[in-house]
């Protein structure tokens, strides 16, 4: 066609257009008017839709919001009450009041109540008679309580108990109470009262610092009103009839009532303790009083929006619909070959559209100059492209499928080892290669050769130099091109990688000699990268706890009281990138924590960063168990080295008061030192941890051997006591041994000792009691004077156990009496 014949197509359409748009069309911009309405309404009912959910959550979290309140008032009341029963608590073990000193309690009482403003402490007598109150003047008769219910409830639990609000008999205004018994023994003394006004309370409420619109309050355990913001003059009466029925379903929840003011209110409300309830209120016009607002807002801005891109659209169409004719005028410019020049119309669009039809004519004029200075630009390429090939090595080839031919250069042949004019095949070349590769190259071919497939090959494989008979490593990849469904031709390259191949073992045998080396190590051997995620860590790990069998859970591993040391050495590691040690424990395999010592150094870059870490975990338990050892015994040495010292000068001393001569005070003193001695060499034996009772027993009754089972008879559990006790025990043992042989049972030839210890059960705990009782013996006279032994036997045994010794001279022989807690005699 013509360049007129074209023009005038070009008038004739233009010309058909405009009579069909009068017709049937509409305007550019009544279209723009319309997208803007279209494109406006989906984006208002979002907005709607938005504002909706919005509004909603909103709800929900004021709702949220009240029961997070109603907590907080709870802790608040209960911190209140709490004080109270602590205060009462206190009061009620006063040693005034257990001695029933009442004047003297109730000056403790007033000095307690300063800090406790406005509240009264009462003390009852169990039948209701007031023995005490703060309240009333001192000379004043107090009267009989009123509120026995509350003294009932105290007297049966025994528990302190918490009164409902009631009008004060002496105050006259509204209060509740503390009610706190007073014990002796098992029965109920007195019931200690702490009097705390609703005015109290009441302010405990007004330093929440609640909005104004909203409502608190506190009720008792009868829904009463013990406090309430605003009107506090309610006070004393019940509460709205859904809330009292609401806390009867269940003791916390949000529900939607009406007040005592006869107000549609949102209340939220939680238990407080002796059966109180704490809530929080709002009105619900005051919560949907915003919403409306928004709602109204949302409906106005939505129809201005509306009309404003109504307006705006149908002026942007009009100003595009007279800038069209000017594109239609350059196009036809275009189709005469004239030059085009393109003129701006003030829309960016229809500019870059002119400015492209200008470019456009310019361009067709200089195409067949283009067209030469590409074919000289391909010739170029294509010596680039030999010469990027040489450089790097790499054999182009291509292979037809249909003809097994395979076209290369001499490059290709050099890496298969083949001659210069050999005619590669596919077939042939695969003679070369290795046979273990074989499997997998034709596979790959197979694969690439299939139309359904992507046509890539990618293998990397080995062949064998016909003339060297040298294995090399060649990778090879090509692509397929398809004519339908059949490969027509295969283009590719293939390149040596021998060296890296050979570096790759290399790598592999040095990798494989630190895993050997690392599984003989002793210590658990790791790597970790820059971040300290493991890498790799040696057979060791076998020995350590492991929640998961494909890696290491540090967290898991590292004993609890350790993790922020260790991970705090872990950090000031990374950061400084220095070498990181620290001294924590590990859950071994069998459950068990031991400590170890973790080091761990970093390999740096240029930068000094690490970028890797390698590290060890030694077992140190056995070196921290001795050390803890070691500092423990020298701790109880030193700590026994003192009691010791002690005990041998006051026998020293006593002995030497009791003493006629030096000889007789060597003799005494000789026996009571190797009394001690003999203690202590048992409880060295058991490494300090603790003396047989009947060890000891042995030990001290030892020159008596031969009468033990005729004449001495000893009997008791096995006990194993604390090195004092054992001390304390043993002496006293050796006095009545000594005193035995000497004046009693057995010095004659018919007298009996029997000795017998039992662990009984009292109220306060188990006991130790230990009986030396003396039988057949000559006549028993109370001594005139005590010397070391008796004090010895009498009080010395007693007060280091923390316990009580008697000995009693009876008729039949003389009885020794050693009672002990069991957890002062023990050894732990």
């Amino acid at each position: 066609m013509s360049a007129n014949a074209y023009i005038a197509k070009v008038d004739q359409t233009k010309t058909a257009a405009t009579f069909v748009t009068s017709r049937r069309s509409f305007s550019l911009a009544s279209h723009l008017a319309l997208i803007a309405v279209l494109t406006a309404l989906p984006l208002i009912v979002l907005a709607f839709f938005a504002a909706d959910r919005v509004l909603q959550v909103e709800r929900l979290t004021f709702r949220e919001t009240l029961k997070s309140n109603a907590r907080v008032l709870a802790s608040a009341v209960n911190g209140e009450i709490d004080a109270h029963v602590a205060v009462a608590r206190v009061l009620s073990n006063s040693l005034a009041l257990k001695s029933g000193d009442i004047q003297a309690f109730q000056q403790q009482a007033n000095d307690i109540r300063v800090y406790f403003p406005g509240s009264e402490i009462l003390l009852t007598a169990p039948d209701g008679q007031q023995l005490m109150n703060t309240l009333a003047s001192p000379d004043a008769p107090l009267p009989v309580r009123r509120n026995m219910d509350v003294m009932k409830r105290v007297l049966e639990s025994r528990q302190p108990v918490i009164s409902d609000v009631y009008i004060g008999r002496i105050a006259g205004i509204p209060m509740t109470s503390v009610e706190m018994p007073v014990l002796n023994g098992e029965a109920v003394a007195y019931v200690l009262s702490i009097l705390m006004p609703a005015a109290n309370m009441q302010q405990l409420l007004a330093n929440q610092k609640y909005p104004a619109e909203w409502a608190v309050a506190v009720l008792d355990s009868q829904d009463n009103f013990v406090a309430r913001i605003p009107d506090p003059a309610r006070v004393g009466t019940p509460a709205a009839q859904g809330w009292r029925e609401a806390i009867k379903q269940a003791p916390e929840g949000l529900i939607e009532t009406i007040s005592v003011e006869g107000d549609a209110v949102i209340i939220a409300f939680f238990p407080v303790v002796h059966g109180w309830t704490v809530g929080v209120a709002v009105r619900k016009s005051a919560l949907d009083a915003p919403v409306q607002r928004t709602l109204l807002f949302l409906f106005g801005a939505a129809g201005a929006s509306v009309a404003l891109s109504f307006a705006m659209a149908w002026l942007v169409g009009r100003r595009l619909s007279s800038c069209a004719d000017a594109l239609i005028k350059t196009a036809g410019n275009l189709a005469r070959g004239e030059i085009v020049q393109a003129k701006p119309t003030g829309v960016k669009d229809y500019d870059d559209l002119l400015q492209a039809l200008e470019t456009t004519s310019s361009l067709l004029k200089t195409r067949s100059q283009q067209r030469d200075n590409l074919e000289k630009s391909l010739m170029s390429s294509t010596a680039l492209l030999s010469a990027a090939a040489e450089i790097a090595q790499i054999a182009p080839y291509q292979w037809d499928p249909q003809t097994d031919a395979v076209n290369a250069d001499a490059r290709f042949s050099s890496l298969w080892g083949v001659p210069a004019d050999f005619r590669v095949t596919s077939k042939g070349l695969l003679a070369y290669v290795h046979p273990d590769d074989i499997a997998l190259i034709r596979s790959k071919i197979i694969a690439a050769l299939d139309a359904s497939g992507d046509g890539l090959f990618d293998a990397e494989f080995r062949v064998t130099h016909e003339q060297s008979h040298e294995e090399r490593w060649l990778v090879c990849r090509s692509r397929t091109i398809f004519a339908g469904r059949k490969a027509v031709n295969v283009i590719g390259a293939a390149r040596d990688i021998t060296s890296r191949k050979n570096g790759e073992l290399i790598l592999l045998a040095r990798e494989q000699e630190f895993r050997d080396l690392a599984n003989a190590m002793p210590q658990l051997v790791w790597t970790a990268d820059e971040n300290g995620s493991l890498t790799y860590y040696n057979k060791r790990r076998d020995d350590y706890y492991r929640s998961d069998e494909a890696r290491m859970d540090w967290d898991g591993l590292i004993y609890p009281d350790d993790k922020v040391s260790t991970y705090e050495a872990w950090e000031t590691a990374q950061t400084t990138s220095q070498p990181y040690e620290i001294e924590h424990r590990l859950m071994r395999a069998d459950g068990l924590y031991a400590w170890h010592l973790s080091r761990a150094v970093p390999v740096l870059d240029a930068r000094g960063h690490a970028t890797k870490w390698y590290g060890t975990a030694t077992d140190i338990d056995q070196s921290k168990r001795r050390e803890e050892y070691v500092r423990v015994l020298m701790s109880e040495t030193a700590h026994r080295s003192k009691n010791l010292i002690a005990v041998i000068q006051a026998v020293a001393r006593q002995t030497a008061a009791s003493s006629a001569g030096l000889k007789e005070f060597n003799e005494k003193f000789s026996a009571r030192l190797q009394c001690l001695a003999g203690s202590h060499d048992l409880l060295i034996a058991r490494e300090g941890a603790g003396v047989g009772l009947a060890e000891l027993i042995q030990l001290q009754l030892g020159h008596f051997a031969d009468l033990q089972g005729t004449r001495i008879a000893v009997m008791g559990d096995p006990i194993l006591l604390e090195a004092t006790a054992a001390q304390a025990i043993g002496m006293a043992l050796h006095e009545l041994a000594t005193n035995a042989a000497k004046y009693g049972a057995l010095s004659t030839e018919t007298g009996k000792i029997d000795l017998q210890w039992t662990v009984q059960s009292t109220s306060a705990g188990a006991k130790l009691v230990i009986i030396w009782s003396e039988t057949g013996g000559p006549p028993v006279v109370r001594p005139t004077r005590s010397g070391l032994g008796s004090l010895v036997i009498q009080r010395l045994a007693g007060d280091r156990i923390n316990g009580t010794a008697e000995l009693q001279f009876l008729p039949d022989g003389i009885v020794w009496t050693c009672e002990a807690a069991l957890e002062n005699v023990l050894a732990k």
